[in-house]
């Protein structure tokens, strides 16, 4: 596997993304709001933790699970993402960090960004570690790093639910 990003680049880029989001908050005096993090489940896991422990914003960590991806054969299963596990109603009135470690297309961050605004939050802003070519990044607030648009293993991405706990992240060998 060819190594895309190691563990130091991505620790350098949470660090980075987490002093923008403070920087962001500290600007716009938001520190006494509710914010809340809200990771994507499953490849959001790992880097929506290491985020939310640089971050120095008051803030509250959350998970939401999106089922968008068959893993039998790494492609999206149909037309849109489908929300299968959330608690969205204590995000009524807070600002929301919606956190995934890649965003390919942005089909997951609109699909849960729109279902954060229905239910009520003030505000939600997208951070991703990072985003491929063909991402709408107009939608993207916060992101790490652009990478090439290969399928990618490790640090929370997987391949048929393997590989996910690997440090750095891998072009998956074809």
């Amino acid at each position: 596997m060819k190594e895309i990003l190691s563990n130091t680049w991505i620790n350098f880029a949470i660090r980075n993304i987490a002093a923008e989001i403070d920087n962001h908050f500290r600007i716009l005096r938001l520190y006494k709001e509710p914010v809340f993090v809200l990771g994507i489940k499953e490849a959001g896991l790992t880097f929506s933790t290491e985020l939310s422990s640089m971050l120095t914003v008051p803030h509250s960590l959350r998970w939401v699970c999106v089922n968008y991806y068959d893993p039998k054969i790494d492609k999206p299963k149909g037309k849109a993402p489908q929300i299968i596990e959330s608690n969205f109603t204590e995000l009524k009135g807070a600002r929301v960090l919606i956190a995934d470690c890649v965003i390919d297309s942005g089909m997951t961050m609109k699909t849960v960004y729109k279902a954060v605004m229905e239910h009520g939050a003030k505000c939600a802003h997208s951070i991703a570690l990072i985003v491929k070519p063909k991402a709408h990044l107009h939608a993207v607030n916060f992101y790490g790093y652009t990478v090439p648009d290969k399928f990618l293993v490790g640090y929370g991405l997987d391949t048929h639910g393997e590989k996910r706990d690997l440090s750095s992240i891998y072009e998956k060998e074809t």
